[in-house]
């Protein structure tokens, strides 16, 4: 037959080591999140429905608003972390924490 032909060489590929096993921090179980309280700010009510859903299952006790006047009130305990979304209406995250922050104490753990 007509036709055309052809031959291809590869070079033998050398067999990689299989990886080695990364190490890693422990996580922290929900059972040492038990008794925290927690600070939720965000300005969409379903998140923050998620959010106190997740972290209550966790044994956190949690406060939520859509914006940090609304934590800010007699009665509310000092926070252990702050979980704040950027985007908030009338303001942002950061301005949220640093309110918190100079009500109690630069030190507050806060995640935006």
């Amino acid at each position: 037959g007509k036709g055309t032909r052809f031959s291809v060489i590869l070079p033998v590929a050398e067999v990689a080591a299989p990886p080695r096993e990364i190490s890693k921090a422990p996580a922290r179980s929900a059972s040492t999140l038990a008794g925290l309280n927690v600070f939720c700010i965000d300005n969409d009510a379903r998140i923050l429905d998620g959010m106190r859903l997740l972290l209550e299952g966790w044994g956190c006790h949690v406060e939520t608003a859509s914006g940090s006047g609304e934590l800010m009130r007699p009665g509310v305990a000092r926070p252990d972390v702050v979980l704040a979304d950027y985007h908030l209406d009338g303001g942002t995250g950061l301005d949220a924490i640093a309110r918190l922050r100079a009500a109690y104490g630069q030190d507050l753990p806060c995640v935006l």
